[in-house]
């Protein structure tokens, strides 16, 4: 931490304005191609939406075994007048 803040005092208007054009070359370059990230938007909302439609499928099957299970329950039942 001392060292940077030493660094940092130290620094000058000339030495920082010397590596500008450098540095801004780095940040301005392209680290992936535009089809890279295309496909992988592609892959992500895929995959959300097959979790999304996987968790549906699970939620409706929870719900369909309890439906199944209280009608068994109600026509079994000797009270029942059918």
């Amino acid at each position: 931490m001392a060292k940077n803040y030493e660094r940092g005092r130290t620094l000058t208007r000339e030495a920082y304005v010397a590596a500008f054009e450098q540095h801004k070359a780095e940040l301005m370059e392209e680290q992936y191609s535009v089809a890279v990230w295309i496909v992988g938007v592609g892959v992500l909302a895929f995959a959300f939406f097959g979790v999304y439609e996987l968790f549906g499928r699970g939620v409706g099957w929870v719900v369909g075994k309890v439906v199944r299970e209280g009608e068994e329950t109600a026509s079994t039942s000797p009270t029942s007048r059918c």
